[in-house]
């Protein structure tokens, strides 16, 4: 027996346009198309203050692949070793080589670690994710490494080690200050944000005194970058660094009379994909608070009548009650530290904005969703045959898809590339983002380290990519380009704050 399984994957090459429930098309933000308006750099500047991101993360995807791999060598090393976990680790720690912890020659430990990661690379070019070529690379690259690992002190180099984590733990106690403050002296952190507003500083709205206050708001962060340095995530020196750099900023907070949130790239993102969901509801609202039927508005628009004449209620009234019904979700996202004050102001500023330039457009809503120009299609599927004796194998079908323009093609996939993080976190984007935007960093709020999420985000599109040539439908050249400025705009994605 036969059985077709048909799945469709678009891969959009057009300016998308997003349709809100309500009807109406409005330009499709997308999340990266933010994100390239500030460079994932060392001390990056917003209008309200510093906002630091890591600037040592790997950036080449080969350097990324060999990562993932060589990242968790005392795990691989234990294993193949077949020692107890608990005691390897306790002599690497104490400063044992992985080898000697492992209570085999360099040469053994380093043959079996080098072949393992061997049939991994292979297992990835069997499978289209990776070229001959990268699996080449990537081999050469972990060979160095392992080298070096198995006969260092501790362990150690410089891939054992997360690039990124470090920085993001600093940026997530910097931003949950107010919380850390609230929850140690078991205050309200909505209240306390009130008051910040009105001008108070922290010290003396939670009643410390403020050298005491910094200090016992500094501990947690100290604890978290000890716990990643005994599992050999960081480094002493750079925990040593961020501490010292971790203290002298929330005691400027601390002190600090008014203090508001910068603003963080995530915060944008989190703003405005919740302005554009409330925006989607403007003709139920309208309904609501006019009284009519809706079937009486809905024939109003379509005879060509704006919002605010179908309503039959006074301009301003009607933009002042839409608007209330906006900023209360962006009032409730500010006092849950999810946006700054300043933010959540400019933000209701522009849902005003907006919804005047909706309730005067005619016939609003009757716009259909549309599909961009260009848009080119690939049809993945399975083929499958139940033999029998009730075996079933598969084979995957692809149709080809028709030229792609790579330029289009790679910021499409920037474009989705954090939908696609939380489809891997098996979460919903807006749980994402509402994580992203309260100070978690991209990793924890996916439950990825950085070279994972990375490769798992870069490994589907390098697999469509490889099939692509393959098909003709793209160049060598073009690949390359492809992966090489997808590889550097998710880097971009991953260590913003």
């Amino acid at each position: 027996m036969r059985v077709t399984m048909r799945k469709r994957l678009a891969v959009l090459v057009g300016a998308a346009l997003l349709t809100t429930s309500g009807g109406i098309a409005l330009p499709a933000q997308s999340v990266f198309a933010q994100t390239a308006a500030y460079p994932a750099a060392a001390n990056a500047q917003t209008e309200e203050g510093n906002q630091t991101n890591a600037g040592n993360a790997r950036t080449d995807y080969i350097e990324v692949l060999v990562g993932k791999y060589v990242s968790n060598l005392r795990d691989q090393a234990a294993a193949l070793a077949d020692v107890d976990y608990d005691t390897f680790i306790r002599d690497v720690q104490s400063g044992k080589t992985l080898a000697e912890a492992a209570g085999l020659s360099e040469s053994e430990l380093a043959d079996k670690l080098v072949q393992s990661i061997g049939q991994s690379l292979e297992a990835e070019v069997q499978l289209g994710a990776l070229t001959a070529d990268e699996s080449k690379q990537a081999k050469q690259r972990a060979e160095a490494s392992i080298l070096e690992a198995v006969s260092g002190s501790g362990g150690a180099d410089s891939f054992l080690q997360d690039t990124v984590i470090g920085q993001q733990i600093l940026n997530s106690h910097i931003a949950a200050v107010v919380q850390t403050a609230a929850s140690l002296y078991d205050l309200d952190s909505n209240q306390l944000r009130k008051e910040l507003r009105e001008g108070k500083s922290l010290a003396s709205v939670t009643g410390q005194v403020y050298g005491p206050l910094a200090v016992a708001i500094t501990e947690p962060l100290v604890r978290e970058l000890d716990s990643a340095v005994l599992a050999g995530k960081i480094s002493d020196a750079e925990a040593d660094s961020l501490k010292s750099e971790g203290a002298e900023a929330i005691r400027t907070i601390v002190d600090t009379e008014g203090y508001d949130a910068p603003t963080t790239n995530w915060m944008e993102h989190y703003g405005q994909y919740l302005l554009r969901n409330k925006l989607g509801f403007v003709i139920s609202q309208t309904v609501a608070l006019s009284g009519k039927e809706e079937e009486e508005i809905s024939a109003a628009l379509a005879a060509g009548s704006t919002l605010a004449a179908a309503s039959g209620l006074p301009e301003s009234e009607l933009i002042r009650s839409l608007s209330d019904t906006i900023g209360e979700p962006i009032d409730r996202a500010w006092l849950e530290g999810k946006l700054s004050a300043n933010y959540a102001e400019r933000l209701k500023g522009q849902a005003e904005e907006q919804l005047a330039a909706i309730i005067h457009t005619s016939g609003y809503g009757l716009n259909e969703q549309q599909e961009p120009d260009g848009a080119a299609y690939e049809d993945n599927w399975e083929d499958c045959e139940t033999d029998e004796n009730g075996e079933t194998r598969c084979t995957e079908v692809t149709e080809k898809a028709a030229d792609i323009d790579p330029s289009s093609y790679t910021d499409d996939k920037l474009n989705n590339a954090l939908s696609e993080a939380a489809a891997i976190a098996n979460i919903d984007l807006d749980v994402l983002l509402d994580r992203l935007a309260g100070g978690e960093s991209i990793s924890k709020a996916t439950g990825r380290s950085y070279d994972n999420l990375i490769y798992e985000l870069y490994r589907s599109t390098s697999k469509q990519i490889n099939r692509y040539v393959s098909q003709g439908s793209l160049t060598e050249e073009e690949s390359a380009r492809i992966k090489s400025n997808y590889m550097s705009g998710l880097v971009e994605l991953m260590t913003q704050s």
